[in-house]
């Protein structure tokens, strides 16, 4: 959950077969999909969008930044389609992060992995605005700049 300079709140999370919201609808395309939400100080729904593949598509964090964008994490297996971005994981499963504008709406998507299952799990923002990804994995993970290797079944990272 995240917070916006207006006091609106960010949701993210997955879902299966239909969810409802206040009314309106998501349909998954797999087993799982990405859903986010804005809502405003009222608790109204302002927002809402999905994202998702044929396969399992987990949403676990979200965070606003000053200028009121979008940043997610979770993990997604298979190849989902977000925006103009298409993923394609090489393990089980791989992370993703993923940015959107204020209105919610996707403007780019990476994914990260290596040959086993990765999850983003949280974001965090520093001093200078950079964005952080924590999360777990096992087997091997590459996030760019070097390999690293699980010394048990699951091991945690951050970058």
């Amino acid at each position: 959950m995240g917070c916006d300079n207006s006091g609106g709140v960010h949701v993210i999370g997955h879902f299966s077969d239909t969810a409802s919201f206040s009314g309106q609808s998501v349909v998954s395309a797999g087993s799982y999909d990405v859903y986010w939400a804005k809502y405003d100080t009222a608790g109204s729904l302002q927002q809402l969008h999905r994202a998702g593949g044929s396969g399992t598509d987990y949403g676990y964090g979200i965070l606003t930044d000053p200028s009121g964008d979008l940043h997610l994490t979770g993990a997604i297996s298979n190849m989902v389609i977000v925006g103009n971005d298409t993923l394609l994981s090489s393990g089980f499963t791989d992370g993703f992060l993923m940015h959107c504008d204020s209105a919610g709406d996707p403007v780019h998507a990476v994914r990260f992995g290596g040959t086993g299952s990765e999850f983003g799990t949280d974001l965090a923002r520093t001093s200078n605005n950079d964005i952080g990804v924590s999360g777990y994995f096992d087997g091997s993970l590459n996030m760019g700049s070097g390999l690293l290797v699980a010394a048990g079944s699951r091991d945690a990272y951050l970058a």
